[in-house]
């Protein structure tokens, strides 16, 4: 509870303006039990972020090894991606605005990481690419676009909106397909070309920890 107290916080007012008192009492724990639990609030925050990019990696590494068509890949990525972002709002939140709160040895660690998740986006981008299957100038650039819109769903998104998270995945991979020019035999490919059934579906328990699943749930 101690975690979850500390992503509300985070969340709401940002890591530099919460202290390790307000924490505690978020949490109803005292100053001695906290600190026998963490040492530093960046200890916190840290683990919120590994939290977040260790459940993007996982379910990432899943896709490309199960998914077999480049544009199959791109829709299943689209889709975890909002998804995750959603459910576990308040935790992919703070891992997208508080990078630069971190110690520069942790900061790089963790860009790193995001680095790697990146780059199987980039990769699926890349085999659309040379299948012909895509029509994009800049894979990398493309990958960038495609992620920074489907971050933001983090930043407006609510469960007492008109659309579900998954109603709004399905929207975001279809416009993810136009803006790749997806096309197969001259044909540009939707969503409802594809049989979702065949792709993974999120959130996938097993590649959430059970802390996640206590505590990072918006």
């Amino acid at each position: 509870r101690i975690s979850g107290a500390a992503l509300r916080l985070f969340a709401r007012q940002g890591f530099k303006a919460t202290g390790i008192r307000e924490i505690a009492s978020e949490a109803g724990v005292t100053i001695a039990t906290m600190y026998h639990y963490v040492d530093t609030k960046e200890q916190l925050l840290l683990r919120i972020m590994n939290q977040g990019i260790g459940v993007l990696l996982r379910s990432a590494h899943q896709i490309v090894s199960e998914v077999q068509t480049s544009e199959e890949k791109l829709v299943a990525l689209v889709r975890m991606h909002v998804v995750t972002h959603g459910i576990w709002r308040l935790t992919m939140l703070v891992g997208d605005t508080e990078l630069r709160a971190l110690t520069e040895t942790h900061r790089e660690v963790l860009v790193s990481k995001r680095d790697r998740y990146e780059r199987y986006w980039r990769d699926v981008l890349e085999e659309g690419l040379s299948g012909s299957v895509f029509d994009i100038d800049d894979p990398k650039l493309a990958a960038f676009a495609l992620l920074e819109m489907c971050t933001g769903v983090a930043h407006w998104y609510s469960s007492d909106g008109t659309l579900s998270i998954e109603d709004i995945a399905i929207k975001f991979a279809d416009m993810a397909l136009t803006l790749v020019n997806a096309k197969r035999n001259g044909e540009p490919i939707s969503v409802a070309d594809l049989n979702l059934a065949n792709l993974p579906v999120f959130p996938n328990d097993s590649l959430v920890s059970e802390e996640v699943q206590t505590w990072a749930k918006s």
